[in-house]
């Protein structure tokens, strides 16, 4: 591609074709097809490297015939959004995939055709406007807030119908049918919505064999959450059922990658590494209790035998052993991140985190005998029975850490936001005020212990009014304003909105 003139336009291009060098990539664009799609993470750089569902889709539809799939992804001061494979620009793609994860990157969609000058409302776009398709983890439990901006809402695991939707769409596309003929080839898909024909999705998509398609990285690089380890995803849904988290709920049966298929993906991975950088790659691997694992013993005694690096997503405190400890440092990790929620047993009942606090004192010294020194703990707050002791007990518990010789203690705090279709649907997040001075006494409570941090109180009321918000919101988001403005008014609407329940429903509306 012919590198832009405009100053503003090349410092753009020269960021992402700088991210695309840096990469080592185990997949590729085809280069050709008869349909452009273009795969866009709503979000950062770094957020897009460490998400394997995107990374999914971007396998799955470079392997259907006539597509061709390039890999965007956002951020606020770009204005031209160059491919991060070919890096042509995305107005020369005819069909924007949005694989979307977190409530705030509805914003970031908005602000992205916004800035394209597409139409926000589907019902509004014409022939020279592109499709857009949003599929990825909203869609398991509240996609309402996407009504009136997707033509295409896919709901639920994408390996089965993404190849299906994407075949069905494509010689309709081809041929330059009008918009309305091209969505109605869909329309006898169940997993999927189309709004612009108030079409609604009759089920949700579960994968039910991991081992015919297994998920892993397409690409590796530095800037992701887990560095350059290459991520395997181990097993999809949860055994678990926490109170506070939908994976449990909304992505059940828990289905695990068969070992022998894993060794594969492993030794596959291996092969690519060293033919692209001559080394082994570390691995990182990805699920919602990786630990679960059932045959986590198999793993880490094969990881041993290899001497390979290898880290996980998660650990469940109950299930720490001492052969994974060894093997994690093996690879001189020095920090290990843990997430029991609360400080005292009694809340994490109240979550249905069946963690007692024998079982923490436990994990924590096997920890530190394992010669780990930083931990990363994630807790919440915000629940309605905790008390000021309960908040108090996390002072307590880094004191008693402290002495087992943790020196770098990380302590991550986000307020109970609950979400639908789990036991805590019918709550809501507590009032500014009451966060705000729940916050304060944990502050003052471990100044000098260790480092904490907060997610923004303005987050967590954002996050909460879309995770329950029905489609009335999703009228606020295609307003033409610009996506800072209507966070500013969605929030002024928090602090006096009536909240409603529609029949058999505990989405919010939003007057």
């Amino acid at each position: 591609m012919r590198k832009p003139r405009n100053s503003a336009d090349f410092a753009e291009f020269s960021t992402v074709k700088a991210f695309s060098e840096e990469e080592t990539q185990y997949d590729r664009h085809k280069g050709y097809g008869d349909v452009d799609v273009a795969l866009i993470f709503p979000s950062d750089y770094d957020q897009t490297v460490g998400n394997l569902g995107y990374h999914k889709v971007f396998q799955i539809l470079n392997t259907v015939e006539g597509v061709n799939c390039e890999r965007f992804y956002y951020d606020p001061s770009f204005t031209k959004f160059y491919s991060l494979d070919s890096f042509r620009p995305i107005d020369e793609f005819s069909i924007w995939a949005f694989s979307i994860h977190f409530e705030l990157d509805i914003f970031n969609i908005v602000e992205m055709l916004r800035k394209k000058g597409i139409p926000l409302r589907s019902v509004e776009r014409r022939g020279e406007h592109p499709f857009i398709l949003t599929c990825g983890s909203l869609t398991y439990f509240n996609a309402c807030p996407l009504w009136e901006l997707a033509d295409i809402i896919l709901y639920g695991d994408a390996e089965d119908p993404l190849p299906t939707l994407v075949k069905t769409i494509v010689p309709a596309v081809v041929k330059g049918k009008r918009r309305q003929e091209v969505l109605e080839t869909l329309s006898e898909m169940e997993t999927v919505a189309l709004p612009p024909l108030e079409k609604e999705h009759r089920t949700l998509s579960v994968f039910s064999s991991l081992s015919r398609f297994p998920s892993r990285s397409s690409f590796v690089h530095p800037k992701g959450p887990f560095g350059r380890k290459a991520l395997i995803e181990v097993g999809r849904g949860c055994l678990r059922r926490c109170s506070f988290c939908v994976t449990g709920f909304t992505r059940s049966p828990a289905r695990f990658l068969p070992f022998d298929i894993l060794k594969k993906e492993i030794e596959d991975l291996i092969d690519k590494e060293q033919a692209a950088c001559g080394k082994a790659p570390a691995f990182g691997f990805i699920s919602a209790t990786p630990t679960d694992y059932p045959h986590l013993p198999e793993l880490l005694a094969f990881l041993e035998r290899s001497s390979l690096d290898f880290g996980f997503s998660s650990i469940r405190l109950e299930s720490i052993s001492d052969a994974l400890l060894s093997g994690l440092r093996r690879g001189d990790q020095q920090s290990i991140t843990i997430a029991p929620e609360a400080a005292t047993e009694r809340i994490r009942w109240v979550l249905n985190k069946g963690i007692t606090d024998g079982q923490l004192a436990d994990a924590l010294e096997r920890i530190a005998r394992a010669g780990f020194r930083e931990v990363k703990c994630y807790c919440l707050f915000g629940i309605e029975e905790e008390t000021e002791e309960d908040l108090l007990a996390f002072a307590r518990l880094v004191e008693e850490w402290r002495k087992l010789g943790f020196y770098k203690i990380h302590m991550s705090f986000n307020p109970l936001i609950p979400k639908p279709n789990t036991p805590f649907e019918s709550r809501v997040l507590e009032s500014e005020g009451t966060l705000r001075r729940k916050k304060k006494l944990l502050e003052n409570a471990l100044r000098g212990l260790c480092q904490t941090q907060f997610e923004s109180l303005r987050n967590s009321q954002l996050q909460s009014l879309l995770a329950k918000g029905d489609r009335s919101l999703s009228k606020h988001l295609v307003s033409g304003h610009s996506g800072q403005t209507i966070q500013k008014q969605l929030l002024q609407n928090v602090r006096t909105q009536t909240r409603t329940k529609d029949k058999g429903s505990s989405h919010a509306t939003i007057r």
